[in-house]
C-alpha cells in the first residue's frame, strides 16, 4: 500500500493489485532475492510459504495437528510431521520427499546463531521443493474445503 494526496490536500492510500495467493507471492519473492544473491532472505520466504501451504491445507482438509493457544509455537516441523502422517496420496508422499531433501534450507537455518554454508543451489533447491508442492497441492484441490 503507498500513499497519495488527493486535491484537497490529504492523504489517500493506493491499494496496488497483487496476487492473492500469499504462498505464490512468498516464493515469487524466495525467488526475487535468490536472483539478489540474497539467500537468508530467500530462505526465510520459502519457508513461509511452505508454513503458509502446511497450515492452509491443514485447516480445508482437517489434518489434525496439536492446538496451541498461540499459533507460532506450532512449529513448521510439527505441521510437516502432522500433514505427513495425514497424508496417503502417493503424489504427495513424492513431493514431501524433495521437502525432506531440501529440509535444511526450508527450517531456516539462516535465523539462527550457528554458522550456515548453504549456498546459490541449495536455497535454489529449496525454492523449487515448495514450489512443487503448492502446485500440486492446488493441482490436486488439497485447497478446497474437503475433498470427499
Amino acid at each position: 500500500m503507498f500513499e497519495r494526496i488527493s486535491p484537497e490536500g490529504f492523504p489517500v492510500p493506493i491499494v496496488v493489485p497483487g496476487n492473492s495467493d500469499a504462498i505464490a507471492q512468498n516464493l515469487d519473492k524466495a525467488d526475487k532475492f535468490h536472483g539478489e544473491s540474497e539467500y537468508s532472505a530467500a530462505a526465510l520466504h520459502a519457508r513461509m510459504a511452505l508454513e503458509l501451504s502446511l497450515k492452509k491445507v491443514s485447516d480445508r482438509q482437517g489434518v489434525p495437528v496439536p492446538f496451541k493457544i498461540n499459533e507460532r509455537h506450532l512449529s513448521l516441523d510439527a505441521l510437516l510431521s502432522c500433514f505427513t502422517k495425514w497424508n496417503t496420496d502417493a503424489d504427495i508422499k513424492a513431493e514431501i520427499k524433495k521437502l525432506e531433501l531440501a529440509r535444511s534450507v526450508v527450517l531456516n537455518p539462516f535465523s539462527h546463531s550457528m554458522p550456515v554454508t548453504l549456498g546459490k543451489t541449495d536455497v535454489k533447491s529449496a525454492i523449487d521443493a515448495v514450489r512443487s508442492f503448492h502446485s500440486k497441492l492446488q493441482a490436486l484441490e488439497y485447497y478446497r474445503k474437503s475433498r470427499s
